[in-house]
């Protein structure tokens, strides 16, 4: 498949489906960083998520995690949800 990054997709093409955003909070909560922040607080929050998990694994790469769950094709959003 083509190697997208963020430079060659335009932002309303980093998306990613309700199942496939599923899949990504089960590969968060499946984590050390995760069972560590969970067990030091209440919750683990977006900024958490962002910062301990998402850098990380998108790190040199290019490109943020949903055109890494896309790398064929790319997903037009339909709603869009910051961290920020």
């Amino acid at each position: 498949p083509p190697c997208w990054n963020n430079r060659s997709v335009s932002p309303p093409r980093w998306a990613m489906s309700v199942e496939q955003f599923k899949m990504f909070l089960d590969s968060c909560r499946s984590t050390s960083f995760w069972k560590e922040k969970h067990s030091s607080a209440s919750h683990v929050n977006l900024y958490d998520i962002v910062f301990g998990l998402v850098k990380p694994w998108t790190r040199n790469t290019g490109c943020g995690i949903s055109l890494r769950m896309n790398p064929a094709q790319p997903l037009l959003s339909e709603l869009m949800v910051s961290h920020c």
